[in-house]
């Protein structure tokens, strides 16, 4: 990760799984655990900007689609954005612009 982020000013970063049965039956870590190694290295490397794109459904827009969306959501990729809602907390915690 140091080698990656030598020279750099602002990291994008723009992680996604696969759409398929496992979206729905599976749960996820890819979000949060990638994104703690980031901030971490990130942090350690002084690097003070990170775009971090997660999408409509996490974090404060979680509810924000009405019922139907809602449920439909929750049903098709509810585990994959609680692991969004996980990497926007790690983001907002972090020393990070």
């Amino acid at each position: 990760m140091k080698r990656a982020l030598a020279g750099v000013d602002v990291v994008i970063q723009s992680l996604g799984v696969l759409a398929g049965p496992e979206a729905i039956f599976e749960r996820t870590r890819l979000f949060s655990k990638a994104t703690q190694v980031l901030v971490t290295a990130m942090e350690q490397a002084q690097i003070k900007r990170l775009i971090c794109v997660t999408g409509f459904g996490a974090g404060d827009s979680r509810a924000r689609g009405g019922f139907l969306y809602n449920v439909a959501f929750h049903l098709l990729v509810g585990r994959i954005y609680d692991d969004k809602d996980v990497q926007e907390r790690i983001v907002r915690r972090s020393k990070l612009d």
